[in-house]
């Protein structure tokens, strides 16, 4: 089966996708600690309004690889999201970092803490599909 992998141009981040020939698309951390408009364009550049994602796999809890999911659930369909397993500690740890370095967004400091509520906070509708 083909499939396309790209990594997609964010500035100081990661954002790298697959589409695969039946359709199925898949993104592999979706942020920057560039400007965020960078990374707008360039996932709209990617998809299309109300896209299906299929799989959203986030690699760690940095800025940079998380700041552009809320757009994503705000605008196309994601239907699974894979995180890595972080202990109530190691949350703390990862918050501390983002208010050191600049106060995170309210959905990113959500989404390290509770990431259930982080996403259904934005209206989604949690499936036995979706995977969180």
């Amino acid at each position: 089966m083909q499939m396309i992998r790209s990594f997609n141009s964010v500035g100081q981040g990661g954002f790298y996708t697959e589409h695969f020939a039946n359709g199925f698309k898949v993104v592999y951390d979706c942020g920057t600690s560039s400007e965020q408009i960078h990374l707008i364009r360039e996932i709209d550049s990617v998809f299309k309004k109300n896209d299906t994602i299929n799989a959203v796999f986030i690699s760690h809890f940095h800025e940079d690889h998380i700041s552009g999911l809320e757009y994503l659930l705000d605008n196309f369909h994601v239907e699974n999201i894979f995180i890595p397993l972080l202990t109530e500690e190691n949350k703390v740890l990862t918050l501390l970092k983002y208010v050191s370095t600049g106060a995170p967004n309210e959905f990113s400091f959500e989404f390290i803490l509770r990431p259930e509520r982080a996403i259904s906070s934005k209206d989604r509708i949690l499936d036995r599909h979706t995977n969180i």
